[in-house]
Parts: structure tokens; sequence; C-alpha cells
């Protein structure tokens, strides 16, 4: 990257508050905790908040999983962006206009995709409302779908013809290589080249920003299979889609909760009704990936799926999973056969609305419910046996102590078996999961917590303000040597910073992450001095002296012990001795003290001393 890119990269990082960023990305409140911010990591499953967002060095950091960056990492990550389309989402939000490059820069594969995938569902919408798509505009019209709705959804046509599609991204100067990345396209071999959709109403499947990412097709007739989605792409992946979300967010965030279908004719059904908060999956169980999004706006959610087998068994692996989020959770099974797009025909938005609130089933007492249906069939002790452990299995997830006691209980007293016999049960099998995760855990993540010593804070604060305030890393770097610090994670991290400060790089959160990724102690004490706050310029350098008078008081006696054992100084000279090395030590403390004069000298300074 060019000097100048990196100055706009730092002006745009600079002009937007990871706080805010952060708070709009979660969309939920992040809760202060001394310094930093803290929330429910959005990257993997907790009970207990390990997300910290830290606004002094504009960092975000989970201390659960790992995950950690900058305010341009976090919305990569969190809107599946590249760099070049994070870099210019945050610039559009500080009002900053980024340069246009007259070289002709290559657009990105992504944004190539992208655009044709848009391309694409512009063009089955064309070609519903022509002549050739008149019988999946009666197919719509069967459905119940009104024209805004379609236009709303921009629902399409995709004709009964091998490469009808193709030809026309082809015309358009497409590459097959980006054509086919899409899914939109087949290519078995070279000789085999088939579009992916053929006589089939068209629905264009969107991220959280509203763009295409892939497709889903319903077949026109009794053709098989009777819908079929896009692959998974770069772009597209259903473990991590939820159909309409993009569309049902806003209003989950105000409602507190969201209703759970199993496919995307029930969400634009619901959508078309007013039920606004209604999302989809994709053809697959709801994952981890989905319950994490569902997490960022609301702490409710309505599994609603349709009474038949296949329905059931969707709900059964929805409810078990949700049953280790700690959300609100309840179950609603449609009557009669009914999907809930024919029930919204038939009875309306608010009887459908009813219909959720007076039908509700708590996601505990399903679950036993479903239990005792599944083990009917054996004789009554094996049948509640089974049942039992089946459901304490549904639990392994809980982390939350409270919440698996109460859960245990009710599982007893719905049984009738003493608690204490269930919460045996659990506890056995969360020996197995707890040995089999110690195996794999570091040993420092296993370790117990302890506090810490006000010499190993002094530690702590001294490389934490090198890493936050470059003119104190300065005078740190000039005054300590890595034989200072008694920590080895804290003297690996900070010879890393010393190195990347000689270098001329900046102390940026992605240069050190980078400078300490093979290194397993110094990126351990990273993530372990991120937990606390950042000491102001007064602290780290009262803690800096204290650091460097340790030291020095240590060298004192250690060298005038070598003196007197190797009888260098005679009877009576003790005290001139004495005073010349206390005279050293108070030259070393001066020196702190006054902070470096320039970085040339007070590096050459520090590797002469050390070489004497």
């Amino acid at each position: 990257m060019a000097a100048g890119d990196r100055a706009i990269v730092e002006q745009v990082k600079g002009a937007v508050d990871i706080v805010d960023v952060a708070t709009q990305l979660l969309r939920v409140p992040l809760t202060k905790k001394g310094e930093r911010f803290v929330a429910l990591c959005p990257f993997h499953r907790e009970k207990t908040p390990s997300f910290s967002v830290n606004p002094s060095l504009q960092i975000f950091k989970c201390f659960g999983c790992g995950k950690g960056g900058d305010v341009l990492t976090l919305v990569m990550e969190l809107e599946r962006l590249t760099f070049p389309e994070a870099l210019a989402h945050l610039a559009a939000k500080a009002g900053i206009a980024l340069p246009e490059h007259g070289d002709g820069a290559k657009v990105s594969a992504r944004q190539r995709r992208l655009a044709i995938l848009a391309e694409s569902a512009a063009i089955y919408a064309d070609w519903l409302a022509q002549p050739m798509g008149a019988a999946a505009r009666e197919y719509l019209t069967q459905r119940a779908f009104g024209e805004t709705t379609i236009k709303a959804f921009g629902m399409g046509f995709a004709p009964d013809a091998r490469l009808a599609l193709y030809q026309v991204l082809k015309k358009r100067g497409h590459a097959d290589e980006d054509i086919f990345a899409t899914g939109v396209v087949r290519q078995k071999d070279a000789a085999t080249t088939y579009d992916l959709l053929r006589h089939r109403v068209v629905i264009p499947i969107r991220d959280l920003r509203g763009q295409v990412i892939g497709f889903g097709g319903r077949v026109l007739g009794d053709g098989e299979p009777k819908y079929l989605n896009s692959p998974e792409t770069e772009l597209f992946s259903k473990r991590t889609v939820l159909f309409g979300l993009d569309r049902a967010a806003e209003a989950a965030s105000k409602r507190g909760a969201f209703v759970i279908v199993e496919g995307y004719m029930d969400v634009i059904a619901a959508h078309q009704h007013g039920v606004d908060h209604v999302v989809g999956t994709l053809g697959t169980a709801l994952t981890p990936e989905h319950v994490r999004i569902l997490q960022r706006y609301a702490n409710k959610v309505v599994l609603l799926f349709d009474g038949d087998a296949a329905g059931q068994r969707a709900a059964d692996r929805g409810a078990a999973l949700l049953l280790q989020t700690g959300m609100h959770v309840t179950v609603v099974t449609l009557r009669d056969g009914l999907d809930p797009d024919e029930f919204l025909a038939q009875h309306g938005a608010d009887a459908f609305e009813a219909f959720l609130a007076e039908h509700a089933e708590e996601l505990l007492d399903y679950l036993v419910r479903r239990a005792r249906e599944r083990h009917a069939a054996a004789d009554p002790v094996s049948g509640t046996v089974n049942a039992i452990r089946e459901l304490v299995a549904n639990l392994e997830g809980v982390e939350d102590r409270l919440v698996r006691d109460v859960v245990l209980d009710r599982i007893a007293s719905a049984f009738g078996v003493p608690v204490a016999n269930v919460r045996a049960e659990s506890a056995k099998l969360r020996r197995v999961d707890v040995a089999t995760q110690a195996t794999t855990l570091p040993s420092d993540a296993r370790a117990p917590s302890r506090r810490i010593n006000g010499a190993e804070l002094d530690e702590i604060w001294v490389v934490l303000g090198a890493v936050s305030n470059p003119q104190f890393a300065e005078q740190a770097f000039s005054a300590l040597s890595i034989d200072d610090l008694r920590d080895v994670g804290r003297r690996q991290l900070f010879e890393r910073l010393v190195e990347l400060w000689r270098a001329g790089h900046a102390l940026s959160f992605a240069s050190i992450e980078n400078a300490v990724a093979a290194d397993a102690e110094a990126r351990g004490a990273l993530d372990a001095i991120l937990r606390h706050d950042i000491p102001d310029g007064e602290s780290a350098s009262a803690a800096l002296q204290r650091v460097v008078g340790r030291r020095a008081d240590h060298e004192y006696r250690r060298r005038r012990t070598e003196l007197a054992q190797n009888g260098t100084f005679r009877t009576g000279e003790e005290d001139d001795v004495d005073r010349h090395l206390r005279e050293i030590m108070e030259f070393q403390r001066r020196r702190v003290s006054r902070g470096p004069k320039n970085s040339e000298t007070n590096t050459t300074l520090s590797e002469g001393e050390a070489s004497n």
C-alpha cells in the first residue's frame, strides 16, 4: 500500500468511533466497563460477555474466541466485506471522499460477481414481465402475491432453456470465471454448461445490506426438486443467511422478537400482510451462525413450522440449539396441514398474530413433549430414561449454571424423577465434555485466574502505555531493556514492539498482531494486557520509573554481593563502593524521569550501558 493510501486509511479510521460502529452493527447497546465497552460476542455463542471494544485504542477484541482488530476489520467481519468495500463504507459514513484512481484499477472479483448477481436478478424480473413469464405470473397470482410484493422482493422467472441466462451475461462481457463463481450458471466440464434455474419462479436472496448474493427457485409444475437454491459460493452460505433479514431486522429490533419459518414463500407472504419481523431458513436447520445473527437484534424467537413430519424435525433441531442461547423461545405448530402463507391468505394478519400468541408453547415444554413422543414406543422405563438423556444432552452448550439448574429441575419434575438423578446424568455428560475440551485448550487458557501484584501491574501499564501512546512508547523503548520485565510473555511482546518501532512502523493494532502472530507467549501477553484499562500518561510514566527502579535495586544488590564475594574491595571501602553503585542506579532512574531527548541518542546510550 502506497503512503498516500495509508494516509487515507488512517484518516477514515480516525474519523469514526469504533464504539458507535460496533453499536450500530451489533444492534445492541454495549455496556461500559471501566474504559472499555463489552457485549456478547457476535462471532461465537456465549452467555457472559467477552467481546470488548476499546475506544482509546480504537480496537475490538473477544477474549473468548480470539477475534480482534480495528474498526475496518470489524466491518469486514460482520458485514462480510472486502477491505476496499469496508473502507468505502466507513468513508461514506464519515463524509470523506475517497480519491479516484485514474490508472484503471481493477474492480475486485467480489464486486464483479455482485454485479453479475444484481444483473441476473434484473434479467429474471424482466423475463417475468414478458409473455414467456405468463405461467410464472399465474402461479404467483394463485399464491396471492400482489404486484407490489413481487416488485419489492424482486421476484422473477427463469425460462426452460439450458443457456438463456448464460448467453445474456456473456453478451454483456462477463468472464466465465466470474459467472461460474456466482453459481447462477453451472459447469460440470468443458462441454457441459447450463443455467442453474430453469422453468422456475425465481426469488433473489439478499444479504443484510440488500445485495443479491444468491437465488432460490420454485419449479413450475410437478418437477423435482420442488425448491432449488444457489450452491455455496464465496458470497452465499446457507449457514449464515436468513431469508428476509434485510427487510425484517429493523422491525424485529423494535418488536424485540423474530418469527422463523421454513421457506421464502412463507416469509414473503408474511411481509405482504404486514407481519414484518419474519425470516426464513433456506433448506437447512437453524445454525449457530443464524442464532448469533438473531441475537444482535432481538432476545425472543418464535419458531413457526408446519405440522408435518419434516416441519416437526426442523422445529426440533432449531429448538435444541436455541435452548443453549438463553433467548426467550416459543414454538408454534400450524394445524390442519396449512403453511404460514396459506393461513395468512385464509385468515389474515390479525388472526395470524393472535394464533402465534395463543398457541405458543414454551421451548422446554415443547422439547419435553417431543421427547416423550419419540420414545413412547419403548417400555415405560427405557422410554423415560432415553427421553431424559436426550433432553439433558441438549443442555451441553448451556454455560450459565443457574439456567442449567432450573432446566434440570423442570425436566425432573416433568418426568417425576428425583432431581439429584437428573443432575447426576448432566454432570456425567459434562465431565466427558470438559475432559475433552481440557486436552485441546492451551495451557494458559486452562490456568486458573489469580490476582496480580503491583509489580505485574506496572509491567502491564508500561507495555499497554507503549501500545497506546507513541510518545510514551519512545520513552519506554529508550529506557527499558527486555531484561527489565519479569514476565516472559511481556518481555517477548515488548521485544516485538521495539523491533517495530526501530523499523519505523506505526504501532497499530494490526501491525502488532502481525508481529506476534507466530509467538504464542507474546500473543498471550497481548491478549492479557488488553483486558486492562489504558493508563494515562502520568500513571504510565510512574509505572515505568517503578519498573526501572526495581531493576536498578535488584542490580545494585546483585553487584554489591558479587563484589563482596570476590573480595574486590577492602575493609573500610564498603561505603565508597556503595555510594558509587547507588550513584549509577540513581542515574538510571533520572534518565527515565527525564524521557528521551531523541530516539537515536537514547537508544545508543541504553545499548552502551547494557554492555558495561
